[in-house]
Parts: structure tokens; sequence; C-alpha cells
């Protein structure tokens, strides 16, 4: 079956990292239709290290200045017609997730590369909405067997564990 999604990010560096890691890992494996939204506020100016992307990848200031800041992110999902939204931020973008799945009922997926966790779970505000964001999304991903045991104790969920495989690059191409 085609799938379209829509990756959503507080940043997305246009040069290599986890991140970019992680999205062309699933565009390749899914090979779908799919674009990545990421907020304004971390795009750069400089093209310099843009790495050509098989996806569209966009910039617009989508989370809000005032609390709470993912509406935004709420009513920039609204304007996507896709069948599974990916986050890599369980808060504040797994809330705008969770509101968007409870409006339109778009499945998505949540990664979790360990810190994110870890900062999501520190008060008692933040476990609960965290426990809701992960109990109904479709997946939960994260990047380590460890952090995957942390997760499941936490939400009785077993997660799905994807390690990102490395950029190199020839030695030609590093400045």
């Amino acid at each position: 079956k085609h799938v379209n999604l829509l990756t959503t990010t507080s940043y997305y560096l246009p040069m290599p990292g986890f991140l970019t890691c992680y999205t062309d890992m699933l565009y390749e494996s899914v090979g779908s239709d799919m674009s990545v939204v990421a907020d304004l506020r971390d795009a750069t100016d400089s093209n310099d290290h843009m790495l050509d992307r098989p996806f569209d990848v966009s910039y617009t200031s989508f989370m809000q200045s005032k609390w709470p800041r993912w509406m935004g992110a709420v009513h920039e999902l609204a304007k996507h017609n896709v069948d599974l939204v990916v986050t890599h931020h369980v808060l504040p973008l797994g809330i705008a997730c969770l509101m968007n799945k409870r409006r339109t009922n778009t499945d998505y997926v949540v990664v979790l590369h360990g810190m994110d966790f870890e900062l999501a779970t520190r008060n008692g505000w933040k476990r609960w909405i965290t426990k809701q964001v992960l109990r109904e999304a479709r997946v939960i991903v994260t990047n380590t067997h460890a952090l995957a045991k942390r997760v499941e104790s936490f939400t009785g969920r077993k997660p799905i564990v994807v390690h990102p495989r490395p950029y190199i690059q020839p030695a030609e191409h590093v400045e």
C-alpha cells in the first residue's frame, strides 16, 4: 500500500545528522510520498551544506511564541492530508500529533532518541501527557534497547528499536 507520510520536527538540519539519518531511512524503507515540515526558527540561511533529498523539506513558523506552543503545530498538521505523521519529539510535537489524531483520526509514530524521553518524564504533568501521547501512537520507535525497556516499563507498550546508520562521506567531500 502506498503511504503518504509527513515528518514534523522542531528542527531539521539540512546536513547529515541523526534526525536526517532516521528520515532518510524511513523514506528508503517505505518508498512513499513523504514531506518534512520543520519549524522556521531553526532553519539556516545558508545552503552551503544542503543535501539533496528525494522528498520535500519545508520550513514554516508553526511553533507559537505563547503557551501552548504546540498549538501552532496542530494547525500545521491540519493543512496536510496524510496517512501517517512521524515525529521525533514526544514533547511538544507529540501532543500536536495526539490532538491531530483525535481531530482527523490520522495515526502517528513517535521516534525517541533518549534525552527527549528523560526530559518528558521529569515531572507529574509531563509524565501524564507523555504517557497519553505514547499510548495512542501507532508505533513507538527507540534508538537503543535500554531506552526501549524504559519506555515499555513506562507505557506497557513494546517499542521497535531502530539504529540509525551513520553518514560516511568520502574524504574529498570533507573540508
